[in-house]
C-alpha cells in the first residue's frame, strides 16, 4: 500500500524516543516514517498491517518495523463503540538505524544485531520466548538515565538478535521513499475493508467507493498492496478464523460464517491454502500446544 508519511515526534536530541501509550484504541493511519519502531502490545487485540503482511495481533507480542516501513496496528471494532471500555496499552521505541553512528555496527562484534536491523525492512515478530526474556527490560527502558537507556537498549538488541524462532512478515520488503505524497484513498479502502469484510464484498462494491472502473481499481490495489483484492480479503479472513478458533469454542461453521464465507467447502479450500492444514487440525495443533504449556506451569 502507498501510505501516509508520519513525522515521529523527538521532543528532544535524544538516540531513543519510548513512549507508554495508553489510549482507548490505536488507530494510525497506513504509514510509514524514517525512524525504526519496537513495539510491545501490553493490552488489546485486532488488525496489524506490515509491508503486504495482514495478520491478528493479541497482548504479549513483540515486533520489529524497519525505516520507511508501511504499517499499522488497527483495533478490532468494538473498541470503537462509544459504550466500549476496552483499552490499548503498548510500549513503542523510535530509534534511527544509525542512532549510535554509522560505523558502530560495522564491528564485528555487532554482526547479528546488523542482521537484526537489515531483516526488519520485512517486518520481524519474536518469539514468545524471547520477548519475555526482554519484556522487564523494555517495561524499565523508560525510567533509565540516558547512558543507561542505550546500553539496555543494545542488550535487548542483543537478545533480539539471537532469536532463532523470529519470523519475518511482509513477502515482499517494502522502502517507501519520505518524498511520496501523502495519499488518502489507499487508507480509505483499507478502513472499509477492515469494517466490512465479513459481508460479502465485490471489487464492484469497492469501485464505485474509490470512483474508479473496476479494472482501475484491481490495478491500482495490486500495485500498492502487491496482492490482488480477493488474496487480501481472504488473508485478512483467515487471520480472523486463526483468533476465533484460537480463543473460542465456536463450531467451525459458525467461524466461517462469521468470518464472510457463506460457502463451507470454499472456506476450507482458502484456509489450507493459507495455513498448509484444515482449519479442525489447526483447532487441534492449538489445543495440544496450550495443553502441553499448562503442564509445564
Amino acid at each position: 500500500m502507498k501510505p501516509q508519511l508520519i513525522k515521529v515526534p523527538n521532543k528532544t536530541n535524544a538516540s531513543l524516543y519510548i513512549a507508554n501509550e495508553r489510549v482507548p484504541y490505536f488507530y494510525n493511519p497506513f504509514h510509514y516514517h524514517s525512524k525504526l519502531e519496537l513495539t510491545y502490545i501490553i493490552e488489546s487485540s485486532g488488525t496489524r498491517y506490515i509491508g503486504n503482511h495482514v495478520q491478528k495481533f493479541n497482548p504479549g507480542e513483540l515486533v520489529l518495523v524497519g525505516p520507511n516501513v508501511p504499517h499499522c496496528w488497527k483495533n478490532d471494532s468494538s473498541y470503537f463503540s462509544e459504550k466500549s471500555i476496552q483499552k490499548a496499552h503498548a510500549i513503542v521505541i523510535h530509534f534511527d538505524l544509525n542512532f549510535l553512528g554509522e560505523s558502530f555496527w560495522q564491528v564485528s562484534e555487532m554482526i547479528l544485531i546488523k542482521r537484526l536491523l537489515s531483516e526488519s525492512k520485512s517486518g520481524i515478530k519474536f518469539s514468545k520466548k524471547i520477548t519475555n526474556s526482554a519484556l522487564q527490560k523494555l517495561i524499565n527502558l523508560e525510567h533509565l538515565t540516558d547512558p543507561l537507556k542505550l546500553i539496555s537498549f543494545i542488550e535487548i538488541l542483543e537478545l533480539l538478535s539471537n532469536d532463532n524462532k523470529r519470523k519475518l512478515l511482509s513477502s515482499t520488503p517494502i522502502d517507501y521513499s519520505i518524498k511520496d505524497k501523502n495519499l488518502i484513498k489507499i487508507n480509505n479502502i483499507l478502513n472499509y475493508i477492515s469494517n466490512n469484510y465479513k459481508e460479502d464484498l465485490s471489487i464492484q462494491q469497492l469501485s464505485e467507493i474509490t470512483h474508479l472502473t473496476p479494472n482501475a481499481f484491481c490495478r491500482y490495489f495490486k500495485k500498492h498492496t502487491r496482492k490482488t483484492f480477493k488474496e487480501y480479503l481472504n488473508e485478512l479472513r483467515i487471520s480472523n478464523v486463526c483468533k476465533f478458533l484460537q480463543e473460542t469454542d465456536m463450531s467451525i461453521n459458525e467461524i466461517a460464517y462469521s468470518s464472510g464465507y457463506n460457502n463451507l467447502s470454499h472456506f476450507i479450500k482458502m484456509f489450507k491454502k493459507f495455513k498448509n492444514i484444515q482449519p479442525n487440525q489447526y483447532r487441534k495443533k492449538i489445543q495440544e500446544t496450550k495443553s502441553i504449556n499448562n503442564k509445564t506451569i
